[in-house]
């Protein structure tokens, strides 16, 4: 019987196909979020372009975290279980994901989910911590603003605008540490890799022969009768 053989993809095109997939889906957030600004003037204390652009009202702000958070789970997690293993990136790249141990649907969903936890899903948290902690959908466009360190904010805001920075610096630092253990390692696999058994492979692959299994025995234990030797 024969048998797929991937071969591992590096670190260099693992990272583009990353790259395009964050691309696809800044492109995403883009045009869903024209879809909810609206062209109005606040005062938030000083004369910056951003002022101009700000959501109507908090459940518009709401609607469109949302919509990132579906969109996130959509394409890092439900895209490459319906798709074999690949997101958009990947198939630009020609690369996928191989599951090693996990045949069934939903062990390759958990696989999946294990995989993402420190990208998408977190992604998907640190939205779902705007919602929490910005709410106010006026905070958040002086939170982005390129010139925030201009506008004075509350202590309780200060503090919620720590959380988030530094969670999202965490995502961006275990990222980090996930590539170069690619780059580093002669086995090309991540310790995300591990946790998800799965690995990063070439869609091209070869047929091989797969080793014949020889079946075990058991032994059996024969007591052989005493024989006595007459002279």
């Amino acid at each position: 019987m024969k048998k797929k053989i991937y071969k591992k993809a590096g670190f260099w095109i693992r990272f583009l196909s990353r790259v395009l997939d964050v691309f696809i889906f800044g492109l995403i957030l883009i045009g869903t979020s024209f879809a909810f600004l609206s062209h109005n003037k606040i005062e938030i204390g000083y004369n910056h372009p951003y002022t101009s652009w700000t959501f109507d009202s908090t459940w518009k702000y709401i609607t469109w975290l949302i919509i990132n958070i579906i969109q996130t789970f959509s394409l890092f997690i439900l895209l490459p279980f319906f798709t074999n293993g690949r997101t958009i990136g990947m198939f630009i790249c020609r690369i996928k994901i191989h599951y090693l141990k996990n045949k069934k649907r939903i062990q390759i969903f958990k696989s999946q989910i294990y995989r993402e936890i420190f990208f998408g899903l977190s992604w998907s948290f640190l939205m779902f911590l705007f919602i929490i902690l910005m709410y106010n959908p006026r905070f958040f466009i002086k939170f982005i603003s390129t010139n925030r360190d201009s506008i004075n904010f509350t202590t309780w805001q200060n503090v919620r605008i720590s959380i988030i920075t530094t969670f999202s610096g965490l995502i961006i630092f275990i990222q980090l540490i996930s590539g170069i253990s690619v780059g580093i390692k002669r086995e090309k696999s991540s310790f995300i890799d591990k946790l998800s058994k799965t690995e990063t492979v070439w869609e091209k692959y070869q047929l091989m022969e797969d080793e014949p299994k020889f079946k075990k025995i058991p032994t059996k234990i024969v007591k052989r009768e005493k024989i006595e030797w007459m002279e």
